[in-house]
């Protein structure tokens, strides 16, 4: 197993029996009793010496990896640029057309409106409103107002609500049912 001092708080490395502070080796976070469960820990030196090679051959491996992705990265890239100067192009062209169609659109509203405020046409929506508005006075004439009738539950459809405030007028008030 490993050799660990307690008393300088070293670790042994078990390939060159080498003995390192915990401290220098960047090992403070594990206690000597984890330190004591290390089986196989080998220093710096020994790991770089026996798997420098091995290490080497990885990072190659990966900067070839990293190098393949950000190349189909930056072709992606290009793409949806392009897909974005497109859209963009047709977006604008669209609102192009949009805003000659809502101009057309104006002026032909704007035609509408001078063409109905013409003299006889003033007259004649002026004339049909006051037939309107003598038609509602005639049918209000005969209306009887009183107050302070109850309101009946909303849940009430609208002939019975109004048969509701007949039976409180007659039978509550009038006497008669």
């Amino acid at each position: 197993g490993i050799v660990v001092e307690s008393i300088l708080k070293c670790i042994t490395c078990v390939n060159c029996s080498k003995s390192y502070h915990v401290e220098c080796m960047k090992l403070t976070g594990l206690s000597p009793e984890l330190i004591r469960l290390l089986e196989d820990w080998w220093c710096f030196s020994c790991l770089t010496f026996q798997y420098g090679s091995d290490i080497n051959k990885s990072q190659k491996s990966i900067r070839h990896m990293i190098r393949e992705e950000l190349k189909s990265v930056r072709e992606d890239l290009v793409t949806v640029k392009e897909d974005l100067v497109s859209v963009t192009k047709s977006v604008q062209s669209n609102v192009k057309k949009d805003v000659k169609n809502y101009a057309d659109a104006l002026k032909s509203g704007q035609k509408e409106v001078l063409e109905a405020s013409s003299a006889p046409a003033l007259i004649k929506n002026v004339c049909q409103t006051i037939n309107v508005e003598k038609m509602e006075r005639e049918k209000r004439r005969k209306n009887v107002v009183i107050s302070k009738v109850p309101e009946a539950s909303p849940s009430l459809s609208g002939e019975q609500r109004k048969a509701h405030d007949i039976d409180y007028i007659c039978s509550d008030n009038l006497g008669l049912k």
